[in-house]
C-alpha cells in the first residue's frame, strides 16, 4: 500500500494476519493507542489467534498490505496480550462509543475511525461521525459510494481530527477516565455541564469520580436539569456527593437540594460538615422565589473602624471564600448594614483612613422576602453586580450576585439560558 494512504478501521478489523510464508496466524482484533497521545500513533495491534486468545504485536513489527497483514518475525514479535489502563483500543473503546469533541464541547458517537499508513505505522487521522461511517460498515462498495454522496451533498466535513477528540473508554471502565480528566478540566464549568448532560449514567459517574472535588462542584452548579443533578448525586453515593456539596457555594447547594425530595435532601445534609450544613440549611428555609432563596451567605462583612490598609490585608486572607468583593459591605457590632464601598474606593483611599470615612452610608438593599422580580428590577435600575439582603432589623443576611438573577431576567424576557449555548 502506498505510504500516506487513507483507510478506515472498519476495513481493517477482521483481516487475516499471516507469517511471511503465508501461514495464518489469526485475525486483526484491534489497534491500540495511548491515552493522552494527541499524535494518534498506533502503538500496537491485537491479534486473535487461530485457536483463541489475544496476542500483542508492537508497532513496527507488523506490515500492512491490502486485504492482509504480515508479521515478519512472529516467534519474536507476538506475545500474550495484557491490557494496561493507558491503552485505548480503537475498536472497543472508540468505535460506537461516546467521545468528547473538545472543540465543540459536546458528546458525539463514533461511526468509524480514519487511519493513515506511513513509515510502517498507522496513525489516527480522525473519527467519522457522519452517515458514511455507518453505511461503510454495512459493507459493499455501493453503500460506500452512497455514503460519500450523502456527505458531499451536506457540504460539511464529518471527520473530526483525533487531536480534538477525548475517548472515554467503554462503559463501566472508570480507569480510563483519569487521563481524559487532565484535558477536560481545562474547559469552563458551563461547557462541562453541557457535556455532563449528554453522557450515559456509567460514564457520568466515572467522570465525576475522576474530577477533583472543587471542579466537580463548579460543574454540578452549572447543570440546570434537576433530573440530571438528582441522578448524579444518587450515582455518586452520599459520602462523595456530600463532599461535592460542601465545595459548592451555599446558595448553589441549597438550590440543588431544594429540588430533591425532603428525605433525600436531609440525607445529604447530615453527611456534610457542621458549618456547611448550617449555612445550607438556613437557605433552604427561604422560598426559592424570594431574595432569601436567591442569596448566598459567602460574603465579607467589615467593621467600620478598620483602616483601608487593614482591610486590604484582611481581604487577601478572606477573599478566596467570598462570592464577590466588587462591593464591600460595612456592619456595626450588631451586624446592622451601615455602609458600602467599592473595591476601587478602598484601593485609592489613604492607608490610615477608616472605613466609616470612606463608605457610602445610604445602602440600597432588599428584604429577605422580596420577590425575584423586585430583585431583578433593583439590580437593573442601579446597574448593580451585587445586592445586599437584610432582615426586618436591617441586619445583613446575604448578598445576591448578578449571575444569581440572570435566569430570572431571561425568563421575564421570554428567553432561556439554552438560547446562548452552542446547540
Amino acid at each position: 500500500m502506498e505510504p500516506g494512504s487513507l483507510l478506515f478501521l472498519s476495513q481493517l478489523l477482521g483481516q487475516p494476519v499471516r507469517a511471511p510464508g503465508g501461514q495464518a496466524l489469526g485475525q486483526l482484533r484491534d489497534l491500540v493507542t495511548l491515552q493522552g497521545d494527541e499524535s494518534g500513533l498506533v502503538r500496537g495491534y491485537l491479534v486473535r489467534g487461530r485457536e483463541g486468545g489475544s496476542f500483542w504485536v508492537a508497532q513496527g513489527e507488523l506490515l500492512y498490505a491490502p486485504r492482509h497483514l504480515t508479521v515478519p518475525r512472529p516467534a519474536k514479535s507476538m506475545r500474550l496480550y495484557q491490557e494496561e489502563p493507558e491503552y485505548i483500543l480503537l475498536g472497543e473503546d472508540v468505535m460506537d462509543q461516546q467521545v468528547i469533541d473538545l472543540r465543540g464541547r459536546k458528546v458525539i458517537r463514533v461511526n468509524d475511525i480514519q487511519l493513515r499508513w506511513a513509515e510502517d505505522a498507522f496513525r489516527i487521522v480522525g473519527v467519522d461521525i457522519g452517515p458514511s461511517g455507518f453505511l461503510r460498515r454495512l459493507g459493499g462498495p455501493g453503500l460506500a459510494r452512497a455514503a460519500g454522496l450523502l456527505v458531499r451533498a451536506w457540504r460539511r466535513p464529518r471527520i473530526l481530527p483525533w487531536s480534538l477528540i477525548e475517548p472515554l473508554g467503554r462503559p463501566g471502565d472508570p480507569l480510563k477516565l483519569s487521563v481524559p480528566w487532565d484535558r477536560l478540566k481545562r474547559l469552563k464549568p458551563a461547557d462541562l455541564a453541557d457535556i455532563i448532560g449528554d453522557l450515559d449514567r456509567e460514564r457520568l459517574a466515572a467522570l465525576f469520580r475522576a474530577m477533583d472535588t472543587a471542579s466537580a462542584a463548579d460543574a454540578l452548579a452549572e447543570v440546570d436539569d434537576p433530573a440530571t443533578r438528582k441522578a448524579l448525586l444518587e450515582l455518586l453515593g452520599a459520602d462523595l456527593a456530600s463532599d461535592i456539596l460542601e465545595e459548592m457555594s451555599p446558595d448553589d447547594a441549597a438550590d440543588l437540594l431544594g429540588d430533591l425530595p425532603a428525605e433525600s435532601a436531609r440525607t445529604y445534609l447530615e453527611s456534610m460538615g457542621e458549618d456547611e450544613r448550617r449555612e445550607v440549611d438556613e437557605l433552604l428555609h427561604y422560598p426559592e422565589t424570594t431574595a432569601g432563596g436567591l442569596m448566598t451567605t459567602e460574603y465579607i462583612a467589615l467593621d467600620e473602624n478598620l483602616t483601608a490598609e487593614d482591610t486590604i490585608a484582611l481581604l487577601r486572607r478572606l477573599a478566596p471564600d467570598a462570592e464577590t468583593i466588587y462591593y464591600l459591605y460595612v456592619v456595626d457590632p450588631s451586624g446592622h448594614l451601615v455602609g458600602v464601598l467599592s473595591l476601587r474606593d478602598l484601593i485609592v483611599a489613604p492607608p490610615d483612613r477608616r472605613l466609616a470615612e470612606i463608605m457610602t452610608p445610604q445602602v440600597i438593599s432588599v428584604p429577605l422576602d422580596a420577590s425575584q422580580e423586585t430583585v431583578v428590577d433593583v439590580m437593573a435600575r442601579y446597574d448593580f453586580l451585587a445586592l445586599p439582603v437584610v432582615d426586618a432589623e436591617n441586619r445583613l443576611k446575604g448578598i445576591i450576585t448578578i449571575d444569581d438573577v440572570m435566569d430570572v431576567a431571561l425568563e421575564r424576557g421570554g428567553w432561556t439560558r439554552q438560547v446562548f449555548t452552542r446547540r
